[in-house]
């Protein structure tokens, strides 16, 4: 089996449900539109995949493509509520593994990034295979879970389950819920995200 290919440049379209919330300052909720996009762009090895709900909220990740691996060298989460904004970037020495296809159903690893105040540590596993539909087209599927503990200036956990293209590693859908304490401009606040995206197509828009 060839090497991974990136997956390619464009605008995925994704149907989307979900919100952010704050308790500071009496609290504060943001919900998310009912579609949204994942911008890819080539970069290096690889791609940045950028995903942005709202102004004031977007993740971004530098990823690498190595023989059946996907590696993310850096993940950049922004929020911004009452015109306050935080931006932690997380670096991954050395690349953390983020999906696998040689990996059989059960494998299971883990790796850490830092940010300048924070960290974030993961168990990965294999979940599944699955041929799933995008669109018209029936895609091959891998299912992975992503249990994350997050400690520093913002303390918590994650978890993410992914369903990833096998033939590239890209993602086709996310289910992700966050619950965290944090350091912020207004002392220490809870922060909650829970949302799902789920691309329309396997080809972006042009």
């Amino acid at each position: 089996m060839s090497s991974l290919p990136p997956p390619r440049e464009g605008v995925y379209p994704q149907r989307t449900e979900g919100y952010e919330y704050t308790d500071a300052l009496g609290g504060s909720r943001h919900d998310y539109p009912p579609e949204t996009s994942v911008i890819v762009r080539r970069s290096g090895c690889g791609v940045v995949e950028r995903w942005q709900p709202l102004a004031e909220r977007y993740d971004e990740s530098e990823l690498c493509s190595q023989g059946d691996t996907v590696s993310i060298f850096v993940f950049r989460k922004y929020n911004e509520f009452f015109q306050r904004s935080q931006l932690l970037v997380y670096n991954c020495p050395g690349g953390a593994k983020v999906f696998d296809r040689s990996e059989p159903i059960g494998a299971t690893w883990s790796w850490r990034c830092n940010s300048e105040s924070a960290q974030i540590d993961s168990n990965v596993t294999v979940v599944g295979h699955e041929t799933v539909s995008v669109g018209r087209q029936a895609v091959e599927a891998v299912r992975m879970r992503y249990d994350s503990t997050i400690t520093g200036s913002t303390r918590g956990t994650q978890l993410q389950e992914r369903l990833l293209e096998r033939n590239t590693g890209y993602v086709i859908s996310v289910q992700a819920d966050v619950t965290v304490r944090t350091d912020s401009p207004f002392g220490e606040v809870g922060y909650e995200e829970h949302f799902a995206i789920e691309s329309k197509s396997m080809k972006p828009r042009t």
